[in-house]
């Protein structure tokens, strides 16, 4: 393959110093057949790395090392021999049709200043990569974060900012502002934007309905989405094509005509890296090396990786994957990868009679800490032991708690960490759990340290280092936000403690 054409000439001396190092060509995976993908080597700690798909078998390697990113065009399988970089780092991404739209969020602690810097990559029909970056700031909005921005058809920008979770803000990709949206709900969970550009919002308890807009908010800031009864899928979550929608979990929804969804698969996969063959069958990841098909048939296709596979993608003729190796990165057509079928079938027990179920005691639970029935958690302060968590609970005769870190180990001392369980027990038998919440402890060590403020400043500053839990943690105000609040709320929490010290 000759050069990528270059619309900016000055691109050319940079690209040539950070030409792809030759070294790593005797890296490659022994077996299956695989292209070394030309990562410049001074990105040697990558962030995150995407996979974009166009038409006629085009793809799109992104990167970033928090600092730049790079961009590596593919064409037919044909690798260039120098990736394209570029002085801004992104946190998320948006693909519509031919345009991959990535967002750079900054905060400045000492203003209290935040804004998000919007970039446009564009593959053009002839699969050369426009680069001439196109760029926006959108002013005091710190956008972060997968499904917290989406951009429509007719060029809106939807974003949700870290800092107020209640306001969904709306600019024009050439940074305009056209308006604002306060939620008089529970505060928004995410963004989710339909092929045909119907958006969805999500919201904080509520379970069973999500806001929908077919035609998405066409000015009216008044009023919240109007909600429809539906199944929620969990964020990260993504189309699949115009009607099928993966979610975090594995679970897929199909869109129905009133534009609600309604599950109709658990694949216990990971959704995050997932794509629909060629045939149209679903192909998710299924372990750190492998991926597996869900064709609704007795057997399935078991695909195995020569090292951490971290993408998924398909075009027309073609089904991609990015794969990971020791420290090097290839691009694997599926064709080529080792693969076997096995079959799905379990023995047929349909004969034998289901066990009648035994009555369960009453274990409802009286705690003077808040407890969340439906993600079955309860929120604590940080550094209190589990005695001192014990005797917060009220306990009818019978019953007993016994906690669980979460390494598995048995909890008898120390502090009480996010993510830890407390069980329920009724006559030596377990009955319920909870799951620990302790504010401003996000590494699960039970008390606020140093290292719980670095986790915090990645988060704000867009790095998505925190699951379900260690959020909840991190939302020291308990106001349904994470933000620059939270922050200062857990540094004076610490700071108060080293005095105390």
């Amino acid at each position: 393959m000759g050069p990528i054409t270059r619309k900016a000439s000055f691109f050319l001396l940079a690209l040539t110093l950070l030409c792809f190092p030759l070294w790593q060509a005797f890296a490659a995976p022994q077996g299956d057949s695989s292209a070394l993908l030309p990562i410049p080597k001074d990105f040697s700690a990558l962030k995150s790395i995407s996979l974009f798909s166009f038409p006629n078998d085009a793809y799109l390697v992104t990167g970033t090392d928090g600092t730049r990113t790079f961009a590596i065009p593919i064409s037919n399988g044909e690798i260039p021999s120098e990736a394209i970089c570029f002085d801004f780092s992104y946190t998320s991404s948006f693909q519509t049709e031919n345009q991959i739209y990535l967002t750079d969020p900054y905060m400045d602690e000492v203003s209290d200043t935040t804004y998000t810097s919007l970039h446009l990559l564009t593959m053009t029909e002839e699969n050369v990569l426009d680069y001439q970056l196109y760029s926006a700031v959108i002013p005091n909005v710190f956008s972060a974060g997968p499904n917290n921005f989406c951009v429509s058809p007719d060029s809106y920008v939807y974003l949700l900012s870290n800092h107020n979770r209640f306001l969904l803000s709306v600019y024009q990709t050439f940074g305009d502002f056209v308006g604002e949206l306060e939620t008089q709900r529970q505060y928004f969970l995410y963004l989710l934007l339909a092929p045909d550009g119907g958006l969805y919002a999500a919201h904080a308890n509520i379970y069973d309905q999500i806001g929908y807009l077919p035609t998405g908010l066409e000015g009216n800031f008044s009023e919240d989405f109007p909600l429809i009864a539906s199944d929620v899928p969990q964020a990260p979550c993504c189309f699949l094509d115009n009607n099928l929608l993966i979610d975090k979990n594995g679970d897929v929804f199909e869109r129905q005509e009133d534009g609600s969804f309604q599950k109709f698969l658990e694949t216990d996969a990971e959704g995050t890296c997932a794509t629909l063959t060629l045939d149209g069958i679903l192909l998710c990841r299924n372990g750190e090396d492998t991926a597996r098909t869900y064709e609704g048939s007795d057997s399935y296709t078991l695909y195995r990786f020569d090292g951490l596979l971290t993408c998924l993608a398909s075009s027309d003729n073609s089904t991609v994957a990015v794969v990971e190796s020791n420290g090097s990165y290839y691009f694997y057509d599926l064709d080529d990868v080792s693969s076997e079928v096995i079959s799905d079938e379990d023995p047929d027990t349909s004969s034998d009679p289901e066990p009648e179920p035994e009555p369960e005691p009453d274990n409802s639970w009286d705690s003077i800490y808040p407890i969340d029935p439906l993600r079955q958690s309860i929120t604590i302060p940080a550094g209190l032991s589990f005695a001192e968590v014990k005797k917060g609970f009220t306990l009818e005769d019978g019953y007993s708690l016994k906690g669980i870190r979460p390494n598995g180990s048995v909890l008898t001392s120390g502090y009480v960490g996010t993510g830890a369980i407390i069980e329920l027990y009724f006559d030596d038998e377990a009955v319920d759990s909870l799951t620990v919440i302790a504010l401003g402890d996000l590494d699960g060590t039970g008390t606020a340290t140093t290292t719980d403020v670095n986790l915090f400043y990645d988060f704000l500053n867009g790095y998505d280092n925190l699951d379900d839990n260690e959020r909840l943690a991190a939302d020291l105000t308990q106001d349904g936000n994470i933000g620059v609040e939270d922050l200062l709320f857990l540094k004076k929490q610490l700071n108060t403690r080293q005095e105390s010290d």
